[in-house]
């Protein structure tokens, strides 16, 4: 059985997002510890899974300027501009983003993600 990557992941986190699934993607996802940091506040994983039980603002999403960091065998920094498509508009909006994962138990979870706007 194939392990998805970092990168798989992260686009399925986006897809989870847009499609009003986050809360649960995320549950599986994120390491007991993990960190989701906005411009105006940092969130602990029960907290990252309460702000996404909100419905989706966003239609789409798309990653681009893709960057991948090794920092070991067992740990990666994904970096990438996020273009997101809102619900109720045609102009597209731009996030920043940082991902940090670990690799546990055979499996790659999401430790940390930071995001702003551009």
């Amino acid at each position: 059985m194939r392990i998805p990557g970092p990168w798989e992941l992260e686009q399925a986190c986006w897809d989870a997002i847009v499609a009003g699934a986050a809360a649960e993607f995320l549950d599986r996802l994120m390491t007991d510890g993990a960190v989701l940091l906005f411009a105006d506040r940092a969130l602990r994983r029960k907290e990252v899974l309460d702000h996404y039980e909100a419905p989706s603002r966003w239609r789409a999403c798309r990653l681009e300027s893709t960057r991948t960091v090794d920092l070991t065998d067992a740990a990666v920094v994904l970096t990438y501009t996020a273009r997101l498509l809102p619900t109720d508009s045609a102009v597209p909006e731009l996030l920043s983003c940082t991902s940090v994962y670990v690799l546990d138990d055979g499996t790659w979870r999401r430790s940390f993600h930071e995001q702003g706007a551009l």
